[in-house]
């Protein structure tokens, strides 16, 4: 057992349940930023209650706090396998955030920093496409969640079958798809009974 590795994993989850959006909220508006707007602790909602720049700054934050924990384990050499375990659980934080009694955000920007940590080419490429889906179907999340789907395939075609790194490594972005698809049903089932 890496005991080390353990502490970073652990260490990943208590950094991702820490919610910029909640404290800037609560800071500005004494209030509970999942009383608000959508109702999600993320960036879209401070830039929806403040404007576009702290709501950059948060999405930067929370990007950031998704880097961190996964940089940590590389630098400490813990392998591959508690990165990775890393990755997941700092997503997981985010999303059920221990210091909201479980409720977070949709992790958007912590999977990316996570991901383009991991894996930047193949997060790069799909991250071009949610652009080039957001500017054409004017729908945030859809676009987002056709990203998540296509990093797995694109570390599975490119890291795995072209560069030769072991199929494992298509572990973290389907972990990180999985806890997104788990946060975004309900938006998911609203958009579809639109269409």
């Amino acid at each position: 057992m890496n005991i080390c590795g353990l502490c970073l994993v652990a260490g990943g989850y208590i950094l991702g349940s820490v919610s910029p959006s909640y404290i800037f909220y609560r800071k500005k508006r004494g209030g509970d930023i999942r009383e608000a707007g959508d109702g999600n602790p993320g960036a879209a909602n401070v830039a929806a209650s403040f404007g576009s720049a702290p709501g950059f700054i948060i999405a930067f934050l929370d990007y950031c706090k998704g880097i961190i924990p996964v940089f940590a384990a590389r630098m400490l050499g813990v392998g591959d396998f508690y990165l990775i375990l890393t990755g997941i659980a700092t997503v997981a934080g985010h999303d059920y955030s221990i210091f909201l009694k479980f409720k977070g955000g949709k992790g958007t920007m912590t999977s990316l920093g996570v991901l383009s940590f991991f894996l930047p080419f193949e997060t790069v490429l799909a991250f071009s496409a949610w652009l080039l889906l957001h500017f054409g179907l004017k729908t945030r999340f859809i676009g987002a969640v056709i990203t998540f789907l296509l990093v797995p395939f694109f570390t599975w075609l490119i890291s795995c079958r072209l560069v030769g790194e072991p199929l494992y490594y298509i572990l973290l972005p389907l972990g990180i798809l999985a806890l997104f698809l788990t946060r975004m049903t309900e938006n998911i089932g609203s958009f579809f009974k639109k269409s």
